[in-house]
């Protein structure tokens, strides 16, 4: 199951998509102070981190992307299938970056601050390359079985 490229890549993928629900996306800063923007929801800089504003869509979403990543990783046996989640996971790859700009814009507002990228952001682009590469992958060796088939 590992042993094959496309599922190292959607490991790969899963490790990393799973890896931004502990890591800084965005930052906030005014004259009254710092935030930070987490998959969880915007946070204080302060010593004892207080939410400030909620975003848990957004960490459900990273967390169903990496979930579907996982699950694609076995299904192995049902190369159809496999590449359908591959797309799916892909489409909501790049859905993300949507639906986080649009909480990023509010939240902005609502802290009357200025927003500062992270380079955690980066994460994604990289997870709809190698979801790419996997489907390109899954494809190629369900024509292989389908030229097999043709010769028998």
């Amino acid at each position: 199951m590992i042993q094959r490229i496309q599922s190292f890549y959607l490991f790969l993928v899963a490790a990393l998509v799973l890896s931004m629900l502990f890591m800084p996306l965005a930052g906030y800063s005014n004259a009254d102070g710092n935030w930070q923007f987490l998959a969880m929801g915007v946070y204080t800089m302060a010593d004892p981190a207080q939410m400030v504003l909620p975003a848990w869509p957004i960490a459900i979403l990273i967390a169903l992307m990496g979930l579907l990543a996982c699950i694609s990783i076995f299904l192995y046996k049902n190369r159809i299938l496999q590449m359908k989640f591959c797309l799916f996971n892909g489409l909501m790859l790049v859905a993300f970056y949507p639906i986080f700009f649009l909480y990023l814009w509010v939240n902005g507002k609502s802290l009357a601050a200025t927003s500062s990228l992270a380079a955690a952001l980066v994460i994604p682009l990289v997870a709809i390359i190698l979801e790419y590469m996997a489907y390109r992958k899954i494809s190629q060796d369900e024509q292989l079985v389908r030229s097999a088939d043709r010769i028998r």
